[in-house]
């Protein structure tokens, strides 16, 4: 995406100092999500994903810290390539609730029966919940 987004920023007719601008805010911003969420390299990265008997999701951060009641979002992308778990914290600062995070799940990181086990829980496991 950073690369198509450079080649359209290149196109564009824009003045130097602004392309120039534009390119390196794109390459921070490629950057910033190979280091957090490609090679987990920050504190707050998220590295284990647990689903529990009750129905809750849990997720805990390479500092170790384990964030509880959580609330998984609608736009939550279920495939059998690529699963997109988007989520937020439920009882937080109103300010915090409108930062969500994303874990990215490919079905080569995990055993296969348990990659299909979340999907099925998130298509079909929420929606049981919320009757």
């Amino acid at each position: 995406m950073s690369v198509m987004s450079s080649w359209i920023v290149y196109v564009v007719n824009l003045s130097l100092s602004l392309q120039c601008f534009s390119l390196l805010l794109i390459w921070l911003a490629a950057t910033y999500a190979i280091i957090k969420d490609g090679l987990l390299l920050f504190p707050w990265s998220l590295v284990k994903l647990h689903v529990n008997a009750k129905n809750q999701l849990r997720v805990v951060r390479k500092d170790g810290q384990i964030l509880n009641e959580l609330s998984l979002k609608d736009d939550s992308i279920v495939t059998p390539l690529l699963t997109i778990i988007h989520f937020r914290l439920t009882h937080t600062a109103w300010l915090q609730q409108l930062f969500c995070q994303r874990l990215i799940i490919l079905p080569d990181s995990v055993e296969a029966e348990e990659f299909r086990q979340l999907r099925v829980w998130m298509l079909w496991g929420q929606k049981s919940k919320q009757r």
